[in-house]
């Protein structure tokens, strides 16, 4: 198993698609921060716009995020049809012949969940660098739910009410006390949900692509099922299974129907074990699936 994930890694990480999946993130990333924090936009809000925010807005934290709808793409793209290119190549055989079918199916799911999640961290990482220079490391004033007064408004000047930042919809909604209280584990929680939701639609897109032989179409498959469970759930009015929201959208929603931290773990947790179980079910029946599509 560890040789089927080195070798993973290795193919996986030199392709041209691990650095387009870095790229399109990178991107995703930035503008948003461009979008959402640019300084030159709020000159009368000082420090409103900071490196916390910044990359809260990026992982989904405001009405029109590109992440949450861009994750299944990045997820898949780097080596979600990893399977798929073996059996199309011939060259699976002697893989499955060295270390088993269990082993070679599991470290191909561990294998290309660590490259998806090795573009998405890396990207996380320079947009970091990048916030972390554009934008002060420090969170604003926190002037509570408090307004001023009418006559406040037409006595004091607009800059000294503005000086803070209120807690109404303030970058999160989500979990807010631990925001406030520790902003810098905040951001790493809510990245490491991102790596874990990567890591999950990653293995799911492995394990479709033992039942189908054309690599693109395994691609398709996380993103079609991610934006289906999108339609399907909003249309059956259950907000709590929503996948864009426990991929990022819960730190924008005013009533998140997201609980707590485990909530989002558990949530991934099932597909990366619908896809461990299906790789299980086909090691111990030591071939591929009948009715594979594609040849």
């Amino acid at each position: 198993m560890g040789h089927v994930i080195r070798a993973e890694w290795r193919r996986g990480t030199h392709s041209w698609r691990f650095w387009a999946a870095v790229t399109l993130t990178l991107f995703v990333f930035l503008l948003a921060m461009w979008q959402y924090d640019n300084p030159t936009w709020r000159p009368l809000i000082p420090r409103a716009d900071n490196f916390y925010k910044s990359m809260l807005d990026a992982l989904g934290a405001y009405l029109m995020a590109l992440w949450p709808v861009v994750i299944p793409v990045v997820a898949a793209l780097p080596a979600g049809d990893s399977v798929a290119v073996d059996r199309r190549r011939g060259v699976d055989a002697l893989a499955i012949t060295r270390v088993g079918w269990t082993g070679y199916l599991a470290g191909k799911l561990t294998g290309s969940a660590l490259v998806a999640v090795a573009a998405v961290a890396l990207a996380t990482g320079m947009a970091a660098a990048a916030a972390a220079v554009a934008y002060p490391v420090a969170l604003p004033k926190l002037l509570g739910w408090t307004f001023p007064s009418m006559a406040q408004w037409a006595s004091e000047p607009y800059s000294y009410h503005i000086s803070g930042v209120f807690a109404s919809n303030y970058a999160t909604t989500f979990q807010a006390h631990l925001f406030w209280a520790a902003p810098g584990l905040y951001v790493a929680l809510v990245a490491i949900v991102a790596l874990w939701a990567t890591a999950s639609l990653s293995a799911l897109a492995v394990a479709s692509s033992a039942w189908i032989r054309v690599p693109v179409l395994a691609l398709a498959v996380p993103v079609v099922l991610f934006l289906a469970g999108d339609v399907v759930t909003q249309g059956m009015g259950r907000s709590h299974l929503v996948p864009s929201v426990y991929a990022g959208a819960y730190l924008w929603s005013a009533s998140p129907p997201v609980g707590s931290w485990w909530t989002l773990g558990l949530y991934w947790l099932v597909p990366a074990a619908a896809a461990a179980g299906a790789g299980a079910w086909i090691g111990r029946r030591r071939e591929w699936p009948p009715g594979s599509v594609g040849r």
